[in-house]
């Protein structure tokens, strides 16, 4: 029964009853049926009891509903018989003959008196009182699973899923007019007023708006716009892009564009939202400023770097081990030149990360050593949202890694999507200059951090860096 309705006492801001009778369908009111109160009584008619030698007269209340309260009083006003009609709604009582008053109650029904009833000997009496009823119902349908009803902004007391025919009927609602609420995460918040009539059904057939709103975002050419960290469109070249179906709610909307600052900021799409049509967002985006050069000969400490307990820092090198990753602090670059001194502490080899976003998502490289599990590889990874890949196959290190104490000067030129890398060993370094390592071209990240990382426990000791910017970039 709860899979298809929750029914939540929650005080919403609902849209205007005008706006929610254009989507009703249909009313209707419906009597009830009611059992037709009995012209005769099945019970004896001649009484069996006396009173002062006189034998009494039998008065029958037949009642509708069954089951009434049905009080019986002489003409000084004592009260002789209380009881309830039986569930065919008779109710019998014997009593001396003389003058006689009858109260019939009974829930969600108005009370009756009925005075002056003559009881004579040995003859029976015969009342016949309908009560009027003082509450109705209402059924609503089509019925969405998860819908929140509310009767005048309260929790309606009895509630009847009618599943097989996608309904739901509300009962014992007090007559007279009344302020019906639906809301539904789907659906745009719906209410209107309802009359409700003793002893009817009202039928409501509603026809929902959805509730989901269509953003418009304007923003610089080419940028991507994300709604809650998922990308929903690129802006065009008119200046804007138009993502439709968002619902209701709080959302985070981000538009980022290579070269630029991203913009974040947090949307609140509400009813009046669905209902106005598209929903414009502006997103300005600022050119980003890129760092200048930057140089390390670790004379200083660590103090330029963003990095892991593990690593150790001393006057001319920083031994890079243990997990996680390091980034030159506060340093971001597009296009540019980097030029390091590595050499390895364990021969397993080297990793290094560019254009790096955050610790979750950068460009990694790997150089594995003599006691790597794949020796003499280079190999170029993505690392998206924590996810590593490979984004091309390992290659082969032509230079020879293997001698004791060596070290490495490593060339990074990286501009537009492609990033170029050389390799200088020092024990043999060859006259033409850097030999070519490796080349990859990949446009998911233009810019971000530079800094280094293990990935098959690699310990290695970084002896200098430098980064030098792309005067056009």
């Amino acid at each position: 029964m709860f899979r298809y309705l929750s029914l939540l006492l929650i005080i919403l801001a609902f849209t205007s009853s005008a706006l929610a009778l254009q989507n009703l369908e249909d009313v209707k009111i419906v009597p009830k049926e009611r059992p037709t109160v009995r012209s005769q009584p099945k019970g004896p008619t001649r009484a069996r009891t006396r009173t002062r030698g006189v034998l009494n007269g039998v008065l029958f209340v037949l009642t509708d509903p069954p089951g009434a309260t049905v009080l019986v009083k002489n003409r000084q006003g004592a009260v002789v018989k209380k009881s309830l009609s039986d569930q065919e709604g008779e109710f019998r009582v014997e009593v001396p003959p003389d003058t006689y008053s009858i109260e019939v109650a009974s829930d969600n029904y108005s009370p009756e008196t009925k005075k002056g009833i003559t009881i004579k000997s040995a003859q029976p009496a015969i009342e016949r009182i309908a009560l009027t009823p003082t509450v109705g119902s209402i059924i609503i349908g089509p019925a969405e699973p998860g819908m929140n009803i509310l009767i005048d902004r309260k929790k309606p007391a009895k509630v009847n899923v009618m599943a097989e025919k996608n309904q739901i009927e509300i009962n014992d609602i007090p007559v007279g007019s009344h302020t019906l609420s639906i809301t539904h995460p789907d659906i745009v918040d719906w209410q209107t007023e309802i009359k409700v009539e003793g002893g009817s059904t009202t039928y409501l057939t509603i026809k929902f708006q959805p509730a989901l709103v269509n953003l418009v975002v304007k923003s610089e050419p080419g940028a991507t716009v994300y709604v809650d960290e998922s990308p929903k469109g690129r802006v065009t070249e008119n200046g804007e892009v138009r993502i439709p179906d968002i619902k209701l709610g709080q959302h985070t909307i981000r538009a980022e564009k290579d070269g630029y600052e991203s913009e974040k900021r947090t949307l609140t799409l509400k009813a009046s939202d669905a209902l106005a049509g598209d929903k414009l967002v502006e997103m300005k985006l600022s050119l980003r400023d890129f760092s200048p050069e930057f140089a390390d000969y670790f004379i200083g400490g660590a103090g330029s770097w963003e990095a892991p307990s593990s690593w150790q820092v001393k006057p001319g090198k920083m031994v890079v081990n243990g997990d996680g990753t390091g980034f030159v602090r506060g340093m971001t670059y597009k296009d540019f030149k980097m030029v390091f001194d590595i050499s390895f502490a364990n021969n397993k080899g080297a990793v290094w990360i560019v254009r790096a976003r955050d610790s979750r998502n950068y460009y990694m490289f790997q150089l594995s050593g003599p006691k790597a599990a794949n020796p003499k590889t280079f190999k170029s990874y993505i690392c998206q949202n924590g996810q590593i890949k490979l984004i091309k196959p390992p290659e082969l290190v032509v230079e020879d890694l293997s001698r004791r104490d060596d070290s490495f000067t490593i060339t990074i030129e990286a501009k537009g999507p492609v990033i170029r890398h050389f390799i200088q060993v020092k024990s043999a370094p060859s006259p033409d200059g850097p030999q070519p390592l490796s080349t990859v071209s990949d446009g998911n990240f233009s810019y971000g951090k530079v800094g280094f990382g293990t990935k098959d426990d690699e310990e290695y000791i970084v002896h200098f860096i430098n980064v030098v910017p792309d005067k056009q970039s």
